[in-house]
């Protein structure tokens, strides 16, 4: 019976021999343990009677504090200075340090062995035609250098002074995930034109280059993964000259009289713009729409001198090329398929989370400060590889759905979690990559419209008046819809203050009766070219609207 807590000990293992087992039993028994505890305090009972008789011996003659002494030298107890005190305790408190920091050293390569296992994620792999337009593209941008990392820089610079080409061609490109830059050369506004002769003499020195983008044009395109991993951009910054190429090769047929060449040449290069976004992730999806910018570019110069039939041939092959952009469902799927893979690769390595985003960005460069290792191990602790990859997918997806929301939209956010903070480097709106894509839409319809319209004119010497009239003349294959109006309406056709306008309601969604867009409030920069983004206002006119881009006029 245990006198202090009234409960009947029933524990019957009464002989205890000292063994492991028994150990173990006495630190697991509770009854054991009270036991232990009475028959602790029952011997110190004991040894104080001893000693008392010992005392009691010795005579009355010992002072109190010999009394006392002799009490705790029999029950074997040693006066202890405060000093020793605090030693004993800083020796036990280091003692439990080191071995948590032992238990840690341990179990933390172990967790961490655990989270970098095999994620087991399966990546569908696109199917590759036979042949690709791929390998004819990049045979023909790497020909542009001779085989060099550097495109020639004569195409850039005497394609800057074409006309329209400041607001299609000046903005860079770039993304995080998959990893991407694509720069943009340093336009300047001169009102110069390019020397017909520099121009002949650019484009003849390449001929072999547009012989192979126009062999490759005849079959489809799809990008391959070894050119996505890590090497995003080095294939798309060709691409972009490439297309200035063919812009300079129209530019020249025009000059000399060849407006029928012009407009082949012109439409080559929006051919060759929507080609490169089939299986392409979001950088070569916008790489892509700056390529195709640069070919309607070159026909609204040309758009005044051309005939009658050739504006009408024009038109319908812009509806033609344009019916065959892939969705932009096709840019979500090569975004995790290439994103998914890179992850996969990049958490291979056994040292990744030491390195961060440089691991996952696939940066070379591995200085940085003393304490960045650390940081970036604790902050990359929270996720493991599989954990990592499914994140990247599930957030890919959510965007997707809102890939068919309705304008106007309001731009997207993103529920973060409160620790994840390595989700957060590279996860990033792809609001732009949406307006930017239906802006690319609009632009295609309002070319071949105006492209339609022009030739009307010309054919009976006045305006058709509407959209569904220029159908029935046979300028048109069919009448196409405003990709920014929420109720699928047709493009607007007005005429205003006598001049025929030929718009799109924008991303606002709100008819401004022709009135060009401009950028929202939240952007800075009075007189500069901004991104177009989901904040503009106004309408996208023919003709007033060409590039990605539009500049500020507040």
């Amino acid at each position: 019976m245990n006198a202090r807590t009234e409960h009947t000990e029933v524990c019957t293992r009464l002989s205890l021999k000292g063994g492991l087992g028994d150990a173990w039993h006495r630190r697991r028994c509770a009854d054991c343990r009270t036991a232990a505890r009475a028959d602790s305090m029952i011997r110190i009972a004991l040894d104080c009677m001893r000693a008392e008789h010992e005392i009691a011996d010795a005579g009355p003659a010992g002072k109190t504090r010999d009394r006392i002494g002799a009490i705790m030298d029999a029950i074997r107890i040693r006066p202890v200075s405060g000093g020793v005190r605090i030693a004993k305790r800083m020796t036990r408190a280091t003692f439990k340090t080191m071995a948590a920091v032992s238990v840690l050293v341990v179990a933390v390569p172990l967790w961490t062995l655990w989270l970098d296992r095999d994620p087991g994620v399966d990546i569908a792999m696109p199917r590759m035609p036979s042949p690709n337009a791929f390998r004819y593209f990049q045979e023909a941008g790497m020909a542009l250098s001779g085989g060099g990392p550097f495109v020639s820089a004569a195409i850039d610079d005497v394609a800057m002074r074409l006309p329209y080409m400041t607001e299609v061609d000046s903005l860079p490109v770039g993304a995080l995930m998959p990893p991407a830059f694509v720069s943009a050369p340093a336009y300047t506004t001169t009102g110069e034109s390019p020397d017909l002769e520099e121009a002949a003499r650019i484009v003849e020195a390449h001929a072999p280059s547009l012989a192979r983008l126009r062999e490759g044009l005849r079959y489809p395109y799809t990008q391959t993964m070894t050119a996505s991993l890590y090497d995003g951009s080095a294939h798309l910054q060709y691409y972009r000259s490439l297309a200035r190429l063919l812009a300079l090769d129209g530019y020249v047929k025009l000059k000399r009289g060849k407006p029928k060449d012009a407009v082949a040449s012109y439409l080559d290069a929006l051919r060759f713009g929507i080609a490169v976004q089939q299986g392409a992730p979001r950088a070569g999806r916008l790489v892509g729409l700056i390529c195709a910018g640069i070919g309607r570019a070159g026909l609204w110069a040309a758009l005044k001198d051309l005939d009658a039939e050739t504006a009408r041939y024009a038109a319908a092959q812009i509806q033609q090329i344009a019916g065959t952009k892939p969705p932009i469902g096709a840019m979500f799927a090569a975004d995790r398929r290439i994103g998914s893979a890179m992850l996969a690769e990049a958490t291979s390595s056994r040292f990744w989370r030491l390195r961060g985003w440089m691991a996952i960005s696939g940066e070379r460069n591995d200085r940085g400060p003393w304490w960045s290792g650390p940081v970036n191990y604790i902050s990359t602790l929270p996720a493991s590889r599989k954990r990592l990859i499914g994140r990247y997918n599930a957030y890919v997806s959510s965007v997707e759905d809102q890939a068919s929301w309705p304008y106007p939209r309001t731009p997207t956010r993103t529920a973060w979690g409160r620790f994840d903070f390595f989700g957060k480097l590279f996860l990033e709106s792809y609001s732009h990559v949406f307006v930017m894509n239906d802006l690319d839409t609009a632009q295609n319809q309002l070319l071949a419209v105006a492209l339609a319209s022009h030739a009307y004119h010309r054919r009976n010497g006045r305006d058709a008046r509407s959209i569904q009239r220029l159908v029935d003349a046979g300028m048109l294959r069919h009448v196409p819809t405003d990709p920014f109006d929420p109720r699928a309406k047709p493009l607007r056709y007005a005429e205003i203050l006598g001049e025929t306008v030929i718009y799109s309601i924008g991303p606002d969604a709100c008819d401004d009766g022709g009135v060009p867009a401009m950028p929202g409030p939240d952007v800075a920069g009075a007189g500069q070219l901004c991104p177009f983004t989901e904040t503009a206002i106004g309408d996208i006119v023919a003709g007033k609207t060409v590039g990605l881009q539009v500049r500020n006029c507040r």
